[in-house]
């Protein structure tokens, strides 16, 4: 009944709210309050919008590959005292069979129905800015069959294979009940001098130039409270422009993995992005974050410089009994818009183990990497736009592992929850050992879209190959084959936007009979995924 109600609430309050939106020069009038403005979630109607309009430079492209959901309204803000109405954000998704959720952020989109309201509102005074947009989660979370725990100890919603070397808080199922509540959201406190931004937020964040997937951070995981600098504008280096940020938070345990304070961890990164005026079509960027054991989350403060201090890895375990537990990610990316062809390239490579040397790195480059690479193509076709897109995620462990072990992307030695938020991977959504490609086509006309998209993921792969071939529990690849349609209506100020897809999970959580179970079959499940997403739109 409460679920029936809040969804019903959902419903009846997004209606309610201003439906004109704020431009980014502000608006019109001297009244405190004026009006509503909009947030920009990634992944989102507008930041979809955003993208496409740079194959045809009708928006520049500076700031888009180290964003936040908050970063458009903070940087938008020109000081002059208002408060405006955020318009809110609404979302339904549902699964038919098992749990299908990637990149989003605080839903936990399990079997059932999950929603989620994004409301709230922005102030600004002089250099100071407030975006305080909190949201009302709720998550059916339904129960669905799960193989037995391997020890007696292991909860059964905790996967057995990320224990050990490979530790990770990356539960198969967000505990046992349905899940209602009211979390801070994407929220933002920051001020402005000439040239920096200062502040604290829970905003969601995404590094680098992913559709899909983003290697260092991404909204997969619910944003993570967290203090930040960063470049206010892009600010002229060395005939270019360039934007950073430096960020220090706290990263919580999911209730399965305890839920307690000794879960917590520190997050200490730093993203970079660089563009030349004379290839102003090409920008450039690396990113690296350390994350570390934290007893106390005011000690974060003592963490902020621990990506420029803290070089060792987790293969040096010496540094656990030393009391110097972390872990580090590095990574680089590029991407290329040219507008003149409709076209975008882009990639991202990424490391977890630093080479000691050159010569370690020119013999086994492959170690502990993971990449993205990714293309887009748009052209106008009467009074529509057509555009057509791929990307290729790969975070399998190479051929090197065969001479040299490392281990799985967001997993850890020295840290039991690994490189996670709430029980979600921080980095990419196909989480450790993944690997994913997909495929879309779009075509935006007046009024609206209308796609269709197709995919595959390897889920865990490498927990596949190291649990070996005489262990039940780990038997046959978990393939995840997908495909829908989706579209988008323009209803004034708001995008409605519908999509269904249907997907067969092959060897479901790797239960699969072909070692060692004899007489049962194969664990396939078809789930249909429907979605409906009503969200600002302009």
């Amino acid at each position: 009944m409460l679920r029936v109600a809040v969804l019903a609430g959902f419903l009846v309050i997004a209606p309610l709210f201003p439906t004109r939106a704020a431009t980014a020069q502000g608006l019109p009038g001297d009244s405190l309050i004026s009006s509503s403005t909009v947030l920009a979630i990634p992944g989102g109607a507008l930041d979809k919008r955003q993208r496409l309009s740079h194959l045809n430079e009708r928006s520049s492209t500076p700031g888009y590959l180290l964003r936040s959901s908050t970063g458009s309204l903070i940087a938008a803000a020109d000081g002059t005292a208002s408060i405006r109405v955020l318009l809110p954000h609404f979302e339904l998704k549902h699964n038919s069979e098992i749990p299908f959720t990637l990149n989003d952020g605080s839903l936990w989109a399990g079997r059932g129905l999950n929603g989620r309201l994004t409301f709230g509102f922005t102030a600004q005074r002089g250099g100071l800015k407030l975006v305080l947009a909190p949201q009302l989660v709720h998550s059916e979370n339904a129960h669905f069959d799960l193989p037995p725990p391997e020890l007696e100890d292991q909860s059964i919603f905790a996967a057995p294979w990320y224990r050990g070397p490979d530790s990770a808080d990356l539960p198969l199922r967000l505990g046992s009940e349905p899940y209602t509540g009211l979390q801070i959201g994407e929220s933002t406190l920051a001020y402005s001098s000439e040239k920096l931004l200062f502040g604290i937020s829970s905003a969601s964040q995404w590094w680098g130039p992913g559709i899909e997937n983003a290697l260092i951070i991404s909204n997969n995981a619910p944003g993570f409270p967290h203090l930040f600098v960063g470049t206010d504008a892009p600010l002229s280096v060395l005939k270019g422009k360039l934007e950073g940020k430096l960020v220090a938070g706290v990263l919580s345990p999911s209730l399965v993995h305890g839920g307690d304070d000794s879960g917590r961890r520190s997050l200490s990164g730093l993203v970079a992005a660089y563009r030349p005026d004379a290839a102003d079509w090409l920008t450039v960027g690396a990113a690296r974050v350390v994350y570390a054991s934290l007893s106390n989350p005011v000690g974060v403060v003592t963490r902020v410089a621990d990506v420029f201090t803290r070089w060792s890895t987790g293969r040096d375990t010496t540094q656990a009994s030393a009391g110097d537990a972390h872990e580090q990610m590095l990574s680089v990316f590029a991407r290329g818009v040219f507008p003149g062809s409709g076209a975008e390239l882009y990639a991202e490579w990424a490391r977890v183990d630093l080479p000691d040397d050159l010569r370690d790195f020119l013999l086994v480059p492959d170690h502990t990497q993971g990449y993205t690479l990714g293309l887009a193509w748009a052209r106008p076709v009467f009074s529509a736009v057509v555009r057509l897109g791929g990307e290729v995620t790969y975070l399998e462990e190479s051929a090197a592992y065969s001479s040299r072990p490392g281990r799985s992307f967001y997993t850890s030695r020295v840290i039991p929850e690994g490189y996670t938020n709430q029980g979600r991977s921080v980095g990419a959504a196909i989480g450790p050992g993944g690997s994913s490609q997909t495929g879309t086509a779009d075509v935006y006309f007046p009024g609206g879209s209308l796609g269709l998209f197709a995919g595959r993921i390897r889920w865990a792969n490498d927990a596949y190959y190291r649990a070996g071939p005489g262990r039940t529990s780990y038997l046959g690849h978990d393939v995840l084959v997908f495909g829908g349609v989706r579209g988008g209506w323009d209803m004034g100020s708001y995008m409605v936007e519908p999509s269904v897809a249907y997907g067969m999970r092959y060897n479901f959580l790797f239960q699969n009979p072909l070692i060692g179970i004899e007489g049962e079959q194969a664990v396939d499940v078809a789930n249909w995924t429907l979605q409906l997403s009503i969200a600002p739109g302009r």
